[in-house]
């Protein structure tokens, strides 16, 4: 009975989904980054990206004025919380809140400023939920100074994508784009 079914049709190849490190970077066939993405022309992210870059500075300073950097440098210490003197920590609090909130309304109200923004929205409401506990407990300074390290990243980031537009490689033979 078998040997009447229908042959089964050929297997169709589905297209390759794309990573998120396609998102940012051109890869070639081995999957190797290659350059940064060309950017589209789009005023709304130009404009959200400079007040990015100019509100995360003093977010990194005072994060920076929050550490002990001679223990740290150094590795003269057992626990973290001992270098964290948090001697600007209101300021760095305050600061972070406000970043946070502004940049919440700005991607809500202004569409077309971030690619995704429902995952900009709910990560920036978890962080304001976390942003309490070092308000509440002041002893856990050290450890919003620690996660909030990462908008250093954020503004190289964004910073590439505004200086960079064209998607160079800086470290090309001739910095050509490989797209």
């Amino acid at each position: 009975m078998a040997d009447d079914a229908a042959p089964l049709p050929p297997l169709r190849k589905l297209p390759r989904r794309r990573s998120m490190i396609e998102l940012h970077y051109n890869v070639d066939d081995s999957f190797r980054m290659i350059g940064a993405v060309a950017q589209d022309a789009n005023f709304r992210r130009d404009v959200h990206d400079v007040f990015n870059l100019l509100a995360l500075v003093p977010i990194v300073v005072l994060n920076a004025a929050n550490w002990h950097w001679d223990l740290l440098l150094t590795g003269r210490f057992t626990e973290p919380a001992e270098v964290w003197h948090g001697e600007y920590f209101e300021h760095f609090w305050w600061t972070t809140l406000g970043y946070f909130v502004i940049d919440l309304l700005w991607v809500v109200m202004v569409s077309g400023t971030v690619r995704s923004p429902s995952a900009i929205v709910i990560h920036h409401c978890i962080v304001l939920v976390y942003l309490m506990v070092p308000w509440l407990y002041r002893g856990l300074g050290w450890c919003m100074g620690a996660c909030m390290a990462v908008e250093l990243n954020t503004w190289f980031l964004i910073a590439r994508r505004i200086f960079n537009k064209a998607g160079l490689n800086p470290f090309g033979a001739t910095g050509e784009n490989k797209s």
